[in-house]
């Protein structure tokens, strides 16, 4: 008898057994693969939420060199560069805005770069229109757009920091060849 209860006592306990295994196979794998999936989605994340602030600190630097460049071609005193002062002061506050933001993942952390990235897309509309520059930036809800590009068209040109003649050729170009293209149609 005591035989025949151990050949049904396994049978009775076997989906409970092929769960453990099931569970330790995958606790093993997730072992293995968890940090490297991890790391891969932390990278990727973080790219996405500091692309936007990487062109903002472009445009900065940009918009100071421009901005010393006009003040030192300036010989007469009191010629002041495009937006004067105000613009200098905007400058000044958008660039410690995008300068300090925190890189960590923590709740506080991430408040303050939601809030400091919110004030410095406001900001950056301003320095546009103090700054009267021509290259359009789009401060759409997630990215910082230049130009009308996607993301990966802003990685790959890096700068994007084309004037507006520049871009408006290119769509010229398109816009020729749509032309060609009904003209064969018709």
């Amino acid at each position: 008898m005591d035989f025949e209860d151990d050949l049904f006592d396994s049978l009775l306990t076997l989906e409970s057994s092929f769960y453990q295994q099931g569970y330790d196979e995958g606790l093993n794998d997730g072992l293995r693969s968890g940090r490297s999936e991890g790391t891969q989605f932390g990278l990727q994340t973080g790219f996405q939420r500091f692309v936007s602030v990487g062109i903002l600190q472009g445009r900065c630097r940009v918009w100071k060199e421009l901005s010393r460049a006009n003040s030192s071609s300036n010989t007469a005193d009191d010629v002041v560069p495009v937006g004067g002062g105000r613009s200098t002061k905007q400058l000044q506050v958008l660039t410690e805005l995008v300068t300090g933001i925190p890189t960590v993942n923590t709740e506080d952390a991430v408040e303050e770069y939601e809030n400091r990235l919110k004030r410095a897309k406001a900001r950056a509309k301003v320095v546009v229109r103090l700054l009267k520059d021509p290259t359009p930036v789009r401060l759409e809800e997630d990215i910082v757009q230049v130009l009308g590009r996607d993301e990966e068209e802003i990685i790959e040109n890096a700068t994007g920091l084309e004037t507006l003649e520049e871009h408006d050729h290119e769509h010229e170009d398109t816009n020729d060849s749509r032309a060609a293209m009904e003209i064969e149609i018709s």
